[in-house]
């Protein structure tokens, strides 16, 4: 009698003598260089989040979240990571009670420090993935942006030094607008970069939106999280 079942676990040997090139996208290959943040072990890889700020105020004093006196709960932002899959800057709402007056405000997420970081050196600039899913249920009102950024210590001065995306035909610097629930890819290169006398210490993120904190707000306050991934020399 025939039993199908003899020699089932026995393993087939397949052998291939032959190859051909994988056409994969640049944008893909990205993915496989050394040093990306890719946020893919729990952890936020030792990103840092720099909170809250007024947009227009050029003394960059701190503003503070504000934390409920009874239940000690915060309203600011918190920095963690999503999924395994990035960073997620979430305020679930963010309250800032600095009056009328601050009617935007920024937050900032910073990279470790590069110094030591051998796949950081010899780059033209970086590029990354965000989302933001931060927003109100009643509708964005004003205009949510984001800016590259890098701290780099001046070699010749002795000094640390902030560089930001800038549009030398404008000449002013560049915010790229973010709108709610839509993938974005950003790049940027420049020339600071390959300066031998810039040495490049933290990727630097700014983030900036309107306060919506005004009487009245309550469900339309904006709640979610602004997610940030695949933070890539170039």
């Amino acid at each position: 009698m025939n039993d199908k079942w003899v020699d089932w676990d026995k393993p087939i040997t397949l052998v291939s003598t032959m190859a051909q090139e994988l056409k994969i996208s640049e944008e893909k290959l990205r993915l496989f260089r050394r040093g990306v943040f890719k946020f893919n072990d729990g952890t936020t890889q030792g990103w840092t989040l720099d909170q809250l700020y007024d947009t227009t105020d050029k003394t960059m004093t701190k503003l503070s979240p504000f934390t409920h006196p009874t239940t000690g709960q915060f309203f600011g932002f918190t920095l963690g990571n999503y999924q395994n899959l990035g960073l997620a800057a979430s305020g679930n709402p963010v309250v800032v009670l600095a009056g009328p007056n601050v009617t935007s405000i920024d937050f900032y997420l910073e990279s470790p420090d590069l110094l030591n970081n051998q796949d950081w050196k010899n780059l033209n600039g970086y590029s990354l993935d965000m989302q933001r899913n931060y927003f109100s249920l009643c509708g964005d009102i004003g205009t949510y942006c984001l800016q590259l950024q890098v701290q780099v210590w001046d070699l010749g001065q002795k000094v640390m030094k902030i560089y930001g995306e800038y549009d030398a035909a404008t000449k002013q610097f560049v915010f790229h607008k973010i709108d709610a629930q839509k993938p974005y890819h950003l790049v940027w290169t420049a020339d600071i970069f390959t300066d031998p006398n810039l040495q490049l210490r933290f990727l630097r993120l700014r983030f900036t939106q309107p306060n919506y904190t005004t009487p009245g707000s309550g469900e339309c306050l904006p709640k979610g999280a602004w997610l940030v991934t695949n933070i890539s020399p170039e």
